[in-house]
């Protein structure tokens, strides 16, 4: 092509054949999460044909947010799952599980099915400061409630304690439970249940025959009241085998999909098997109730929460609940699970 013709003396600095308009604007940046630190651990994952990251705490820290997202919508929103540490049991009643608070779209979000609203951060740097609730020590006659966790200003209570004859479980997030009827006993009851700000279920109501046996409730769980004593003597060698259960507690995928074993509920308000530590932070339930004492034996529920002893106990514990789950101990003076706080958010 021929050079262009011009007279101008300085035309030999211009550049005819520049960019402009639409070829003059830069590439626009891909879209881009938060850049956030903080967590025992953390996992990206896709879920549902979007990208996530979730950071995972199992003991206290903070959230920290250095910049914000770009190009992803609601990419500021972080959605949390703060669940507290479970109660400790008492001589009869289970413990409750740890207060459960969730924004989480598409599960049962909160503790008795409460909805919760997503969190949007400002610019950083900015520290959401986390705590990671204990669980409460097993103790006869009555337990200890669990330690609170939170996340900014969201904070989730403790579970309440199990209880003895005679006595009242202590409430919490989820509640306590107590020992057996008859002798004045009462269960624990749930935060704000019912209620869109609940953080679990209430705990079951203890019996007894006055005769030869004494059944406690089990404590309440996120996802559903613990088991009571039957309303009458039921004869039998398996007679009572559905009493005094952990209420189940709630499934959660905030932190990926499970690639492992999960604990599987039982029956409705019933109890089941708690998934491990490791399966609960990538997927399993949450915050199960410990269950009471029953002479045939009995389950925490799901999420994490102990069984209970067999019989009179001679003595003996149940199982604790497990860590980093909320769950609350089974009776007799077993321990309640540490809690967890996982929170996520959109990335590219």
């Amino acid at each position: 092509m021929a050079p262009i013709k011009t007279n101008n003396p300085y035309a030999s600095y211009f550049d005819f054949f520049s960019k402009t308009g639409k070829d003059a604007v830069s590439p626009v940046p891909p879209p881009a999460g938060l850049t956030a630190t903080g967590g025992n651990s953390t996992n990206t994952y896709i879920s549902n044909g979007q990208s996530y990251k979730a950071h995972i705490f199992t003991s206290s820290g903070a959230f920290n947010v250095t910049g914000l997202s770009s190009g992803i919508p609601d990419g500021d929103k972080v959605e949390y799952v703060v669940v507290a540490g479970g109660g400790g049991s008492g001589s009869y009643g289970g413990g409750g599980a740890g207060g459960y608070r969730s924004s989480v779209t598409g599960e049962s979000s909160g503790g008795g099915n409460s909805a919760e609203p997503a969190i949007t951060v400002t610019a950083g740097p900015t520290s959401y400061p986390v705590v990671v609730g204990a669980g409460g020590p097993g103790a006869t006659p009555s337990g200890t409630q669990g330690g609170p966790s939170t996340f900014g200003s969201i904070t989730s209570l403790g579970g309440g304690y199990g209880s003895t004859y005679n006595a009242v479980g202590g409430n919490g997030g989820s509640g306590g439970s107590a020992g057996d009827h008859p002798r004045g006993g009462t269960a624990g009851s749930a935060t704000n249940y019912p209620g869109p700000t609940a953080q679990g279920f209430p705990g079951g109501q203890g019996y007894s025959d006055q005769a030869t046996y004494t059944w406690g409730g089990g404590g309440g769980g996120a996802g559903a009241t613990g088991a009571g004593g039957p309303t009458a003597s039921v004869p039998g060698p398996n007679a009572g085998n559905y009493n005094g259960d952990g209420g189940n507690g709630i499934r959660t995928l905030i932190a990926g999909p499970n690639p492992g074993s999960v604990g599987t509920p039982g029956p409705a308000s019933a109890g089941g098997t708690g998934g491990s530590p490791s399966s609960a932070v990538t997927g399993g339930w949450l915050a199960g109730g410990g269950a009471g004492l029953n002479p045939y034996g009995q389950d925490g529920g799901a999420g994490g929460g102990g069984a209970g002893n067999v019989g009179g106990g001679g003595g003996s514990d149940g199982a604790s609940g497990t860590e980093n789950t909320g769950g609350g101990g089974g009776s007799q003076s077993a321990n309640g699970g540490k809690g967890i706080v996982v929170v996520r958010y959109k990335t590219s």
